[in-house]
Parts: C-alpha cells; structure tokens; sequence
C-alpha cells in the first residue's frame, strides 16, 4: 500500500498538471486515484476541478455530488458545486450550496467564499431563492 505522504505528494503532482493546464493527464491521474482509493472523495474533487476550468460545468457536478456521497464535505467543494449549478441554471440548488459554503467559512473565520458566494446570491436569477441571513444584507 502507498504511505500518505507518498499519495500527497501524487495528488499534488496531479494538481499541478491542472493548474498548467495539462489536463489529460491531470484528468487520466485523478482517474487512476479513483479506482485505487473507491472509497474517498479526493479524485471526484479533482475531477471536478478539471471540468470546472474546462467549462463542463454539469459533469463537474456529477463528480462533486460523488465525493460529496464519499464524505468530501468543504466549503471549498460546496463553493465549486454552487457554481456549477449556477452556471446549469439551477438557481435554487446553487443558492442552497453557496449558502451552506458561506455558513462552514463564518465557522472557520472566513476566507473569501462569503464574498465571492454574495456576489453570485445576489443576481436575479438567484435571488428569490436565497434566504438572507440579516449579517449579508
């Protein structure tokens, strides 16, 4: 079996790849780590990010919604899947993972979902659908 610390230094390779935008072979590691590790959330997240900044924005919540059910539950993961399904038109399932986003980052002190999440809450089309909390009005 792989040590940890062995799979961290792989899963930031595999990130890197992403973020040089060599995506085929971040996608095809993000891939192997899904079929060797079935049972943790990681890959979906990966993959998801992938499709993110390749414009697949349904297929990145198909991969988010996996690792969601594996237990990958961050403000960052809800953060993405909000905008995913923003950019879908599922206004209200969007404003529903913004808002748990912004709710988990005011729990760990803030680190910049809460204004990128309002910014998107507050266009039209999500509007209606988000529940102000007196703090962001």
């Amino acid at each position: 079996m792989i040590k940890e610390e062995d799979l961290l230094t792989l899963i930031n390779i595999a990130h890197l790849a992403r973020k040089y935008e060599f995506f085929p072979l971040s996608e095809r590691m993000f891939q192997h780590f899904s079929a060797a590790f079935p049972l943790r959330g990681f890959p979906h997240i990966g993959l998801a990010l992938i499709h993110f900044q390749l414009g697949h924005y349904s297929r990145s919540c198909v991969e988010l919604e996996k690792a969601m059910e594996l237990g990958e539950k961050s403000k960052d993961a809800y953060f993405i899947y909000g905008m995913c399904l923003f950019h879908c038109g599922k206004y209200e399932k969007s404003a529903d993972a913004l808002s748990c986003a912004m709710e988990m980052d005011k729990k760990d002190g803030g680190g910049g979902i809460i204004e990128s999440s309002l910014a998107v809450l507050k266009r039209p089309e999500v509007l209606p659908f988000f529940k102000q909390h007196p703090m962001y009005l």
